[in-house]
């Protein structure tokens, strides 16, 4: 079994914020629906609209070729 250091220490880095975060704000997150849903939503649509737009505008870079 192969052991890769950056996936390791990513993993090590998002449990420990993790634990940063009171249980308080969780509770008032999860009795605030709409506020999580817009995020995820966020979280999802941004990269989607984002990345068409940067292919365009590589497309018309002077090295591009067809």
């Amino acid at each position: 079994m192969t052991l890769h250091t950056a996936p390791l220490l990513l993993t090590l880095v998002l449990f420990s914020a993790g634990l940063q975060v009171p249980v308080g704000a969780l509770g008032r997150l999860l009795s605030h629906p709409k506020a999580l849903l817009a995020g995820l939503v966020l979280h999802l649509a941004i990269p989607l609209a984002v990345l068409p737009l940067v292919a365009f505008l590589l497309r018309r870079t002077p090295g591009h070729r067809r």
